[in-house]
């Protein structure tokens, strides 16, 4: 019967360890690599010294990327091998906490294991060319060492010691975060040497770890802490030593970036946030709090029952998952640090929720078990399994939308690589306006001749737009095209100087969004390329009765399919405008569809015309783009305007016009 059940373990954590490493490794190459991970790989090309060189001036120590760097030689550099590093690392958590659990029973080891293993938030960062796998790994070891430390006997203590000293010396190297788990570690250590808590019911504490408490009055009433209680404590101080001393080379340039961690400016509520965080924690990033209701719930009733199903046997384990999980999430808003950007770092608390989840359903089981008047061994397993895939059924929407749901895909740079270089010319221009950019797409174009990341933060107009004329301006084309992917903005260019320049001095001939990388397109022209004309008539061409259109400029002629047209004419208004109007371009034959267009507001919207002061001359450009898809031919050039919000065209007077768009001019696609 040992022997059966022993082969019934077996098998289950065999198909709970397989299932974690499938769900891991599923399409793990799909996706790009995005912002932070092209990062990753850039670094880890590089020797051991400019990695720790580079680590120095990033916002990360040097751990993670030093060991992607020899898991890099080993499986080499495509998206899945340098992301397989993670999945390695979420499925040995999942090891590690099936250690944890059982230390209160097997089945509790099983069913947290299980847990762990369909965890949306561990499986997405275990896809991920990122550190934050690595630390929940390191998290969960060093509190498994901890735990095993205080139930074992004198010599095997010291192995379990030595074991969290390296994972508490590994989790200092891989990310900044990690002193929160030190510090849950630190108050339970404490916690546990002023209780009489054993570790397992099964086995007694003794050696080194004991936690008993003498209340045996020396000299004078109150508590006396004896050898048993200062042992453990005092060796628990000698590893987090040993840890703080293989980290003290790093910890002068650790304590110069933590203090450059930007916090959180913006005012939130305490509760929508608390919210938010416990999504993230239960189903991960890729389901919105408004579809995450029931498996929130489930886990919320299910704590409740955690808490209030502690006992001796379980008492110590309980305390130490309820504050590794929250002391992080305690401390990420003490030290106002809510922000996405830092809520990963919360992964490290999905094996505690785990444990905790599992003691619940474990009470489930035993609660059926005894309520039943009759004696029946089955119902206990079969609530248990029911209340796992209840969990675990709950969470699997968000699981789904890891590998299917476009808009939790990671940023596509490869796509965006693709799109630029499928019409490469040795003109083009690609220019980045955040850091890091420039790494992640060198990933993929391997060439990065033509690549130009900017100056974060331009000091003023006239440095950006210097910047932006030597790359626009370079070289004897008569065109050039460039391609800016704005990333980040708001924090790479809070005054948009570089864009404000390209819409006032370029041809903008298209925008899209691609995951959260804005991609726009632009065509430079050298001044000898553009032929200037003035409509005839003294008033120009008007459009509606306030708009008029003056001085044209186009460059008619021959083009090639991937070219830009540019399209500049001066614009004045002779009263104030209520209403926001976008101006169009359409290229094609009179009685046909345009084959190819392009609508916006006045300098790229910089100049909204309700916006515009009367009598003031403002020159506008206009970039149209010929795709792919344009087919060779004759083709006229029209530009109208209209309402934004209604698509109603103004009327064209002053020049014959057909459907209210002008004919500018005639250009030939070849």
């Amino acid at each position: 019967m040992k022997v059966l059940r022993s082969s019934s373990v077996a098998l289950a954590l065999l198909g709970i360890f397989g299932l974690a490493t499938a769900l891991r490794l599923h399409d793990i190459g799909a996706q790009s690599l995005w912002y932070d991970e092209g990062n990753s790989a850039r670094i880890a090309e590089r020797t051991i010294r400019l990695i720790v060189e580079g680590a120095g001036a990033d916002i990360h120590p040097p751990g993670y990327y030093l060991l992607l760097k020899f898991w890099r030689d080993v499986f080499g550099e495509r998206e899945w091998a340098l992301r397989s590093l993670s999945a390695i690392c979420g499925v040995i958590t999942v090891v590690v906490t099936w250690r944890i659990g059982r230390l209160i029973s097997t089945r509790m080891g099983l069913i947290a294991a299980l847990l762990v293993a369909v965890a949306p938030f561990a499986i997405y960062y275990s896809q991920e060319a990122r550190m934050y796998a690595l630390l929940g790994l390191w998290a969960t070891l060093s509190s498994w060492a901890l735990v095993e430390f205080r139930r074992a006997s004198e010599p095997c203590g010291l192995k379990w010691m030595l074991l969290y000293a390296v994972a508490t010396a590994g989790g200092l190297y891989t990310q900044y975060a990690y002193p929160f788990v030190m510090l849950a570690h630190g108050i339970w250590m404490v916690l546990l040497a002023l209780t009489a808590i054993p570790i397992a019911s099964n086995q007694p504490t003794n050696g080194i770890r004991g936690a008993q408490v003498d209340f045996k009055a020396a000299g004078g009433p109150g508590p006396r802490l004896n050898a048993r209680i200062v042992a453990p404590l005092a060796w628990y101080a000698l590893a987090n030593a040993a840890a703080l001393l293989a980290f003290a080379p790093w910890m002068p340039i650790a304590l110069r970036q933590i203090r450059g961690w930007p916090t959180q400016s913006e005012a939130y509520s305490l509760f929508p946030a608390l919210l938010d965080v416990a999504r993230w924690l239960v189903v991960g990033r890729t389901l919105p709090l408004d579809a995450a209701g029931a498996p929130l719930s489930i886990v919320a009733l299910l704590l409740l029952l955690a808490l209030s199903h502690v006992n001796r046997t379980n008492r110590a384990v309980t305390m130490l998952c309820l504050l590794w999980l929250f002391v992080p999430v305690g401390l990420l808003f003490a030290f106002s640090l809510y922000r996405e950007a830092y809520l990963k770092v919360l992964v490290l608390c999905v094996p505690p929720l785990c444990i905790l989840l599992a003691l619940a359903i474990d009470a489930l089981g035993g609660f059926a078990e005894s309520a039943l008047m009759f004696k029946r061994p089955w119902i206990g397993p079969v609530v248990r399994v029911t209340g796992t895939l209840i969990v675990a059924g709950s969470l699997l929407p968000s699981i789904l939308n890891i590998y299917n749901n476009p808009d939790y895909a990671r940023d596509d740079y490869r796509s965006i690589a693709a799109f630029i270089n499928r019409d490469h010319r040795p003109s083009d221009a690609v220019i980045f306006d955040a850091p890091n950019q420039w790494e992640v797409f060198t990933y993929y174009q391997k060439d990065a001749g033509n690549t130009f990341p900017l100056t974060y933060r331009p000091a003023s107009m006239e440095a950006a737009g210097s910047e932006l004329a030597g790359i626009a301006n370079d070289g004897d084309q008569v065109s050039k095209r460039i391609f800016v992917l704005y990333y980040a903005e708001k924090a790479a260019d809070p005054n948009e100087w570089y864009e404000r320049w390209l819409a006032s001095h370029t041809y903008k001939a298209r925008e899209q969004w691609i995951g959260n990388i804005r991609l726009g397109v632009y065509v430079s022209e050298s001044q000898h390329a553009v032929a200037v004309g003035e409509f005839s008539g003294r008033d120009g061409i008007r459009f509606g009765p306030e708009i008029r259109l003056t001085n044209l400029a186009l460059r008619s002629g021959d083009y090639k399919v991937g070219d830009i047209v540019p399209i500049q004419f001066d614009a004045v208004t002779s009263a104030p405008l209520s209403i926001r109007y976008k101006i169009f371009a359409h290229i094609g034959r009179l009685d046909a569809p345009p084959v190819a267009s392009n609508d916006m507001e006045p300098m790229a919207g910089y100049r909204p015309t309700d916006k515009w002061v009367p009598g003031e001359v403002m020159t506008l450009r206009h970039g149209v783009w010929l795709g792919p898809d344009t087919p060779p031919g004759e083709y006229g050039v029209y530009i109208g305007i209209y309402d934004a919000g209604t698509g109603r065209r103004l009327t064209v007077s002053g020049a014959s016009a057909v459907d209210n768009r002008l004919q500018i001019g005639s250009i030939a696609v070849r």
